[in-house]
């Protein structure tokens, strides 16, 4: 308690400016849900914090249950970008308009291509940005977490003014995706506070013909947003890698200025199969490597080459070294990766049920 009470007083500042606050910290073995209010006694107005215990579902190191309060650093700054494609300029319109109003949202498009981001920065404009955004990963949720968060009182879905993001929901199984829209309909969730979905179209025809995505569009109402693939808008190459110079220079204590004429031209020109997370990897890379203020296109192009081996290579990529259970991760990885991510394919290849598949990853 003296922990939490020292760490919340960093709060003091920001709840005079705003009135209210909410938020979620992890300190010790615990997280709590925290609601600060101002109040006045006597002549004298006074901060108060109202904390009680949060659900901890496990694993949460796998990414499975993860948040991020009103005062995290934005992965990334939308507001100070210009895109210069029609596309992106009309995605991030829409992502800022959509979060004007506390409705729900779907977001969707191909594997990488920053639906994450998109939800980021929809959820920082909207009404209830000072509150926690709370990321629920289906793709790493267990049968038993699901339980848990559906059940256990302490649950952030029987909070309000929380955003609630579901992400991956293509990763779902048909009892999980049965599981969740039982809950969504029985439960005000989606009254109380803001929920967000995103997943990829085309990933597993179960879900995309399954009544959990037609019971978020019909009878959640949820505003729909596509996520373009990064190839239909390679003319914001330059500004994308200039937003993310700036972040990583912090990161990793570098001063990269910029790139090179040609070796901007060369990430204009490449093919990003895997879209906006496959650009930022790519980019960490190159500012790890980088020594000199500009990076130039002998090394953009050392980079991309491992990009390209990367798929078109020792189809599983697979290593002989370490134990059965690691070899064994990697050709699950590897089937997966051929398989386009898709579940069903690759444990269909394997022999083996999706459940198993997984259980087999996460225990690793």
């Amino acid at each position: 308690y003296k922990r939490l009470s020292r760490d919340l007083s960093r709060y003091v500042a920001s709840l005079k400016e705003k009135k209210e606050i909410r938020i979620l910290k992890h300190i010790g073995q615990h997280h709590w849900n925290v609601h600060g209010k101002l109040s006045t006694i006597g002549d004298t107005q006074v901060a108060v914090f109202y904390c009680s215990f949060a659900v901890n579902i496990g694993k949460l190191e796998q990414g499975a249950f993860t948040y991020r309060n009103f005062d995290d650093t934005p992965l990334v700054n939308f507001e100070t970008f210009y895109a210069e494609s029609p596309l992106l300029r009309n995605t991030i319109a829409n992502a800022k308009k959509f979060g004007e109003k506390a409705l729900p949202v779907l977001i969707y498009g191909k594997m990488g291509s920053g639906k994450d981001l998109i939800a980021y920065a929809t959820s920082s404009n909207s009404p209830l940005r000072d509150a926690p955004l709370v990321i629920i990963d289906c793709r790493f949720m267990t049968d038993q977490q699901w339980k848990i968060l559906f059940e256990n009182a302490d649950s952030p879905l029987g909070y309000s003014n929380y955003t609630i993001y579901f992400k991956n929901m293509h990763f779902l199984t048909e009892k999980q995706a049965q599981s969740l829209e039982v809950y969504l309909d029985n439960t005000s969730v989606y009254k109380r506070n803001r929920l967000m979905f995103s997943y990829v179209p085309g990933h597993e025809s179960s879900f995309d013909s399954g009544s959990l995505l037609y019971y978020i569009h019909n009878k959640i109402g949820a505003l729909s947003l596509g996520a373009p693939s990064l190839n239909d808008y390679a003319e914001d190459i330059p500004s994308l890698a200039t937003l993310f110079l700036n972040e990583l220079n912090v990161e990793f204590g570098k001063q990269v200025i910029g790139f090179e004429e040609d070796a901007m031209e060369a990430l204009r020109q490449f093919h990003w199969e895997f879209n906006i997370e496959q650009f930022r990897r790519v980019m960490r890379e190159l500012i790890v490597l980088t020594d000199s203020n500009y990076i130039n296109l002998e090394r953009v192009r050392s980079v991309l080459k491992n990009q390209i081996s990367q798929h078109t290579t020792d189809p599983l990529g697979l290593q002989l070294n370490g134990t059965l259970d690691d070899i064994v991760s990697n050709v699950i990885r590897g089937v997966l990766a051929q398989e386009g991510m898709n579940q069903s394919k690759a444990a269909k290849r394997l022999g083996i049920s999706r459940s198993t598949m997984w259980r087999k990853l996460r225990e690793h």
